[in-house]
């Protein structure tokens, strides 16, 4: 169901923040290249988020293709 999607994609989405939290504290030198990439990631996520739009289409009953 959609609401299962949805709930498994909040706690994947919390699960990758609170990694990243986790990667931001250590300092940078103790860093894995897994983890460098996983929080660049993250940034570059975060950053485009800024200018991207919250509307779901596949939510909205009258959209119409």
């Amino acid at each position: 169901s959609n609401a299962a999607k949805r709930s498994d994609g909040e706690y994947k989405i919390t699960y990758f923040e609170n990694e990243c939290k986790a990667i931001l504290a250590k300092a940078e030198g103790d860093r894995t290249i897994n983890e460098t990439a996983k929080l660049k990631q993250y940034q570059d996520e975060n950053w485009r988020a800024k200018f991207q739009d919250d509307y779901d289409f596949d939510d909205d009953d009258n959209y119409n293709i």
